[in-house]
C-alpha cells in the first residue's frame, strides 16, 4: 500500500502543479516528495537483491583510520566477491563507516545522494518537474537506483550532479574529471567518455534513424535471434554467456520484442512530437540513449549505460506528455504512457520470486516478510539469484 500511497501523492501533485500550473507551495511539495522517496529507499530492509550481497561483506572493508590503505585494500580485494570494486566505492564505504558501522547508513547515504541529484537535475532543466518525477517513480529506474544498485547509483548521481552541467556548457576538462570520478565507483561510467562526441550533432530525425536506430535494431535483433540461439545450441541453456545472449529457456525473438518495447515507445513519441521538446540540446542524448536500449536487447549490460542519461529521456518525454495532456484535456495521457512504460516489467514480475524482491515493502521499523521473501533472502545470502 505504501507504493500506491506515494503514487497517488505524485499524481495529485503533477495535476495541480504541472497541469493546473499552481505556484503556491510548489517547491515545498516537490522537496517533500524527494524526502519521502529518500525515506522509502533509506529505511527499507532487504528490499532488492544486490544490497544483500553488499551487506554480506560490509564488515570486511579496510578501516579508514589505520592508514595502511594500500596493503589493506589489496588484502580486501583478495575476496573474490569484492575484487571488482573500484577504489572510489571502497573509500566511500570507509568514510561512511567512520560515522556508522551499520549497513543502513549506506542505504540512507545512497538514497540521499541519488534522489537529491535527480531532483536537482529535474528542477534545473524541466518545465514540468512533477511529470518527470512521476515517470521516474513509475519506471523501473526508481527501483534500480533505490532498491538494487549500490555502486552504480553513486556513479550515476555524481554524473547527474555535475557531468550534465559541464556537458551542456562544454567545459570538457571538468566533464572528463567528473566521468573519471564516476568511473572510480563503477565501470559503466566509461561510456560517458563518448557522450561529448554527439554534443554538436546537427542531424535531422532521418539521420538519427539511419545512423543510430536502424543499426542498433539490426544488431539487437540479429544478436538475440541468431547469436543467442547459436550459443544455446553450442554452449547449452545454462552456459554463463547465454545469460546475456539467450536468457536460458526464453524465446529469443520474444525477448527482443519485450526489451525493445520501451525504446520503441520513446522513439515513436519523439518522432511524432519532437517539435514540442523545450530543450533541443537533449535530443542527441535522447537518441544516444535509445541506441543503447536497442543494443541492450542483445547484451543486457549495454542497457545499463543509459542509467546515466535516462533522466534526460524522462525530461524530454515529460514535455511531450504535457502537450498531449493539454490537447486532450485529460491526465489519462500520463496514465496510459505509464502503463506502456511498465509493460516490459510484467514478464519479470510474473515470477513470484522476482516480485518478492520488491513487494511487499519491508522496513527496518516494520519487517514482516512473506515466505517467498524469506526464500529470496536466504538465496541471496548464499550468493544465489
Amino acid at each position: 500500500m505504501i507504493y500506491l500511497f506515494i503514487l497517488i501523492i505524485i499524481i495529485i501533485s503533477t495535476y495541480y502543479f504541472d497541469i493546473k500550473n499552481i505556484k503556491h507551495n510548489k517547491w515545498a511539495f516537490y522537496w517533500l516528495i524527494c524526502l519521502i522517496l529518500i525515506c522509502l529507499s533509506g529505511f527499507r530492509y532487504h528490499i532488492g537483491i544486490d544490497p544483500i550481497y553488499y551487506e554480506k561483506n560490509w564488515n570486511t572493508y579496510p578501516n579508514f583510520w589505520d592508514f595502511n590503505w594500500n596493503s589493506d585494500i589489496l588484502k580486501f580485494r583478495e575476496n573474490s566477491e569484492v575484487a571488482r570494486f573500484h577504489i572510489g566505492w571502497i573509500f566511500y564505504v570507509m568514510i561512511i563507516q567512520v560515522f556508522s558501522k551499520s549497513f543502513i547508513a549506506a542505504q540512507i547515504c545512497n538514497a540521499v545522494i541519488i534522489n537529491c541529484a535527480i531532483f536537482k537535475l529535474i528542477k534545473t532543466y524541466s518545465k514540468h518537474p512533477f511529470s518527470v518525477i512521476l515517470i521516474y517513480y513509475c519506471s523501473f529506474t526508481f527501483i534500480e537506483f533505490n532498491f538494487e544498485l549500490m555502486r552504480e547509483t553513486i556513479a550515476v548521481a555524481i554524473f547527474l550532479m555535475y557531468g550534465i552541467k559541464y556537458y551542456l556548457s562544454k567545459k570538457w576538462i571538468k566533464y572528463y574529471l567528473i566521468v573519471l570520478l564516476a568511473y572510480s565507483f563503477h565501470p559503466s561510467a566509461m561510456m560517458m567518455f563518448l557522450l561529448p562526441l554527439i554534443r554538436n550533432l546537427k542531424w535531422g530525425t532521418k539521420q538519427y534513424i539511419v545512423f543510430f536506430i536502424i543499426p542498433a535494431i539490426l544488431i539487437g535483433l540479429g544478436g538475440r535471434a541468431i547469436v543467442g540461439n547459436m550459443l544455446n545450441t553450442f554452449l547449452g541453456a545454462d552456459a554463463y554467456a547465454t545469460r546475456y545472449f539467450a536468457g536460458g529457456r526464453e524465446n529469443n525473438f520474444n525477448y527482443f520484442l519485450m526489451y525493445a518495447f520501451r525504446p520503441t515507445v520513446l522513439l515513436g513519441l519523439i518522432l511524432l512530437f519532437k517539435r514540442h521538446i523545450t530543450n533541443p540540446q537533449f535530443i542527441p542524448i535522447f537518441f544516444f540513449s535509445i541506441f543503447f536500449m536497442y543494443i541492450g536487447t542483445l547484451i543486457y549490460t549495454a542497457a545499463r549505460f543509459t542509467n546515466y542519461i535516462i533522466i534526460i529521456d524522462y525530461i524530454v518525454i515529460a514535455d511531450i506528455l504535457f502537450v498531449l495532456c493539454k490537447h486532450f484535456k485529460s491526465i489519462l495521457v500520463y496514465l496510459i504512457y505509464l502503463f506502456l512504460l511498465f509493460i516490459p516489467n510484467i514478464y519479470q514480475y510474473s515470477s513470484p520470486t522476482n516480485l518478492a524482491r520488491h513487494y511487499p515493502y519491508r522496513s527496518i521499523f516494520y519487517d514482516h516478510p512473506t515466505d517467498m521473501q524469506r526464500l529470496v533472502e536466504r538465496n541471496a545470502q548464499r550468493g544465489l539469484r
